[in-house]
């Protein structure tokens, strides 16, 4: 698989996952629909993994990948289902989009990265477009408050979770990465679930909730997992963190062109905005070394 290939393909999942956890949370409760789409994803992983040949690796540096991966796949996720009951998604995907500038900061001292002035330049003027996006919904008062907090806990661990595993450096197969992750995170799962006073699982087809565990569990947590894991292993860690800057706003093309809803002139303004904060944060350097080489006549 091409770098690109599940660079785009990452995008395209999580541009559809806010939406799954909203339909799944309504249908099944957060611990419980969490825990289903973990228990789901994990012996499809595994099958993969058999069907294709690929050993489990149970070497020390393997096991730290799969630790980080695993409190990676439980804290920021479940934030975020719990967030969903406190906050509307706009404010939820702007404040995910602080996750780039979040990982170039920590790579500093991590990973000894340092922060280009026209990343973070970048970085800035895509936060702006994202607040231009989402201005209509960033309504925060003492009823919110919680569900901010919660998610920018999650918006940091998910950062700092992405910059460990670059600095371990397991270089275990991505399927192997997934499937360690998945196998640390389904107890944590189980045992919130439990803690929260294990509501029993109750099936109904015609839900759309019930659907919507069965993607993410596919999509979502299998194919999403393995292409993150991929890039991760080949990109800086604040390149793939540059994903959750572009996501919300092909979810909401999304929304405009499968549920008829409005593109105003704040959303092509911020639309435009991350399209220049792209611009700077990956060919910046290009762009301003071209400007200092002089004409010649």
């Amino acid at each position: 698989m091409s770098v690109p290939a599940a660079y785009l393909a990452v995008i395209a999942i999580w541009s559809t996952t806010p939406l799954g956890i909203s339909w799944s949370s309504e249908s099944l409760g957060p611990e419980l629909a969490a825990l289903t789409r973990i228990a789901l994803a994990l012996p499809m992983v595994v099958t993969v993994a058999w069907a294709v040949g690929i050993p489990m690796v149970w070497r020390r540096r393997a096991w730290a990948g799969y630790s980080i991966g695993g409190v990676m796949i439980y804290a920021p996720m479940y934030c975020t289902y719990l967030a969903a009951g406190y906050l509307p998604s706009g404010l939820i995907s702007l404040l995910w989009g602080l996750t780039p500038l979040l990982s170039a900061l920590l790579a500093r001292p991590l990973l000894g990265d340092a922060i280009r002035p026209t990343a973070l330049l970048g970085l800035l003027i895509g936060g702006g477009g994202l607040a231009v996006i989402f201005s209509e919904d960033l309504v925060i008062d003492a009823s919110t408050l919680p569900g901010v907090f919660i998610l920018l806990l999650g918006v940091l661990l998910y950062s700092l979770c992405g910059v460990l595993l670059k600095r371990v450096n397991s270089e275990t197969h991505p399927i192997n990465q997934t499937a360690g992750a998945l196998l640390v995170a389904l107890p944590c799962y189980a045992l919130t679930w439990w803690l929260q006073g294990a509501e029993p699982l109750q099936w109904q087809w015609q839900d759309r909730g019930v659907w919507a565990v069965i993607y993410l569990a596919v999509m979502g947590s299998v194919v999403g997992f393995f292409c993150y894991f991929y890039i991760l292993q080949r990109l800086r860690a604040a390149s793939v963190a540059l994903i959750t800057l572009i996501c919300p706003v092909f979810a909401l093309l999304l929304g405009h062109l499968l549920n008829a809803e409005v593109l105003t002139g704040k959303l092509l303004l911020g639309a435009g905005l991350i399209g220049l904060a792209l611009v700077c944060y990956h060919w910046g350097d290009r762009l301003k070394l071209r400007s200092l080489v002089p004409l010649r006549v």
